[in-house]
């Protein structure tokens, strides 16, 4: 079956109105995917895999959301796509698990996200759970993110907030 995924890059106009400001705080990790240099395996993970697909289940109306991260070492564009793979990477174990895959939303850091002490903590996919709608996910992720996926198509709608309506006075 192929998967339809659809991807926003550097999209500074979907910035919302000010009446619609999404908090940016960082939620708590579900769990966290560590990897080996320049590698976007998921091996040895069986922990915190179970810990993510255990939040899961026990949330089935919150949206699962991978940030995924690299370290600085190589270029930029490089080190995207491989925060890219690592957490498709986990999202087919967790899908493998039986976490709905319209369910699961990537970010991509790549070598942008909150740095660690040292880079083998800089080289993961990081899990969280949200009841926020899709367009307050992409307005904080890509606040430092490059790139936001996720499985289903949705109307153009959904990726905008609200308008707050008007109200005519007198």
């Amino acid at each position: 079956m192929r998967t339809l995924w659809l991807a926003v890059a550097a999209v500074a106009a979907l910035a919302t109105p000010a009446a619609a400001e999404v908090k940016t705080t960082n939620p708590p990790a579900v769990g966290e995917v560590y990897f080996k240099f320049d590698s976007a395996r998921v091996d040895g993970a069986t922990q915190a895999i179970d810990k993510i697909v255990t939040f899961a289940e026990a949330n089935p109306n919150l949206t699962i959301v991978l940030d995924g991260y690299a370290d600085p070492q190589g270029p930029a564009p490089y080190n995207v796509a491989l925060a890219a793979r690592r957490a498709e990477g986990l999202r087919s174990r967790l899908v493998a698990r039986g976490v709905e895959a319209d369910r699961i939303v990537i970010v991509t850091y790549g070598e942008d996200g909150p740095r660690h002490a040292a880079y083998r903590l800089d080289r993961r996919v990081t899990a969280w759970g949200t009841d926020a709608p899709l367009y307050a996910i992409i307005e904080r992720s890509l606040k430092r993110g490059t790139a936001v996926l996720w499985n289903k198509p949705v109307e153009e709608t959904a990726l905008y907030a609200p308008k707050p309506e008007h109200v005519a006075r007198k």
